[in-house]
């Protein structure tokens, strides 16, 4: 089975070379597109370092140097883009972090996965943090009606025999997500209305199980990856995850059921749970839905007007979002 992997790489000098040799030593090299988002850092020197290592292998190997950072989501889609231009090349595409390193038969137990289950359109690896090899991510669920993202395994000891059974998930994490080729040309590429990065792997895999398709756990497939390198500010990151949840959410507030859930539970949240920085987060990613509502209605929804009940219901939330965080900083 001919795989290729696509890697989304910025300032990513001190991971970058592990990163690409995980995938030049496993079993079968796969075909490699890199796509450089603007770094100013030697992240593409080190890269170009392994060309003449890939072409041993037979693999192709194609480097992208664009001019700006455009994020997670479409600078994927880019690379994606670049394998399914060659419809006779590959079998499946994996997309991988630049601060993520492929464990010894990786690839080999992902494509074992794709051949044994048909219908496994999405596969994710086993994530371990580097440092203590606890787990990172097992496969993920959205805890509702909030909404947030959480993983299978978070900090459990690998090993313990828990997770180490293939089985469907909600969502795998895009750091180390493999798509079946038929899949993926199926239900579309990543949604770039949440870019520059956050949910939209979660929304991705919302597509492939609407269509049929599984959403698959792998732990055979294990990675190591160090999480977040690409994001120095905390606040910013936190304030980004915010935003893009609340994107994420704008085709189900429009069932006033689950607004008036959605609202009670975040307002609790905010109330009783939140941190200081959580409820400068939640109120800054509230402000930047809100002053971008139209554009993200239609992205998010895939349409050229924008449906006014979603619109509403999504102003009517940021709105009492951004009060309820405003009264709990600056009360009175």
């Amino acid at each position: 089975m001919r795989i290729a992997a696509v890697v989304v790489t910025w300032n990513g000098a001190r991971w970058i070379e592990a990163c690409v040799n995980s995938l030049a030593a496993q079993d079968v090299c796969p075909d490699l597109v890199v796509v450089d988002n603007g770094s100013d850092d030697r992240t593409v020197e080190i890269v170009e370092g392994s060309r003449t290592r890939f072409a041993e292998s037979g693999a192709s190997f194609t480097v992208h140097q664009l001019e700006s950072n455009i994020g997670f989501p479409k600078g994927a889609n880019h690379g994606l883009r670049e394998v399914l231009a060659h419809p006779d090349r590959v079998e499946a595409v994996l997309l991988l972090n630049q601060d993520a390193m492929l464990e010894p038969g990786c690839i080999r137990a992902f494509a074992s996965e794709l051949q044994n289950n048909p219908r496994a359109g999405c596969l994710g690896a086993k994530n371990l943090y580097p440092e203590n090899r606890l787990i990172q991510h097992a496969g993920g669920f959205l805890n509702s009606p909030r909404m947030v993202g959480l993983h299978h395994g978070h900090n459990e000891p690998d090993g313990d025999g828990h997770h180490n059974t293939v089985r469907e998930v909600q969502f795998v994490t895009g750091s180390s997500m493999l798509l079946r080729r038929a899949a993926i040309e199926e239900v579309g590429l990543f949604n770039e209305v949440f870019s520059p990065g956050y949910y939209e792997d979660v929304e991705l895999c919302d597509r492939v199980r609407g269509h049929g398709w599984q959403v698959v756990f792998t732990p055979a497939a294990r990675v190591l990856h160090h999480e977040s390198s690409s994001f120095s500010d905390d606040m910013a990151r936190l304030r980004l995850a915010h935003r893009n949840r609340l994107i994420y959410l704008v085709p189900q507030l429009a069932d006033t059921e689950f607004e008036r859930d959605f609202i009670s539970a975040e307002t609790d949240f905010l109330e009783h749970h939140a941190t200081f920085e959580e409820k400068r987060a939640i109120s800054g990613a509230a402000l930047d839905v809100l002053v971008d509502l139209p554009r993200i209605t239609r992205r998010r929804l895939g349409v050229s007007r924008i449906p006014t009940p979603h619109t509403a219901a999504a102003n009517r939330v940021v709105v009492g979002l951004r009060a309820t965080c405003r009264s709990l900083l600056l009360p009175s």
